[in-house]
């Protein structure tokens, strides 16, 4: 009986670490994609072409609103991230720092 526990218990181990690795595999490739979504969005929203004074206020309000959308999407997915690399004992990405925004 002592046998099949361990034996039950050693599987159990070794799929809870496959898992795991399974999981960090998943995670080591979505933060390039969202390293580049961030650069993406910083490129866009320096360009600035909604604040040129000929621009309507709609337009701008508009562009704004969504600029807040995408930077709070864009956050969120840095702070879950961030939360499993520290979770599965993984270095910490170049989103540590995510704690300051929003």
């Amino acid at each position: 009986m002592q046998a099949k526990l361990s034996h039950e218990l050693s599987e159990a181990r070794e799929q809870a670490d496959k898992r795991k690795e399974d999981m960090k595999r998943k995670i080591f490739k979505k933060v390039p994609k969202l390293t580049a979504s961030t650069i993406e969005f910083s490129e866009e929203i320096n360009k600035g072409e909604y604040l040129d004074e000929n621009s309507s206020i709609e337009v701008i309000l508009e562009q704004i609103e969504h600029n807040d959308i995408e930077c709070t999407q864009l956050v969120r997915k840095m702070k879950n991230i961030r939360d499993y690399q520290e979770t599965l004992d993984m270095k910490v990405s170049q989103f540590e720092s995510v704690d300051n925004a929003y």
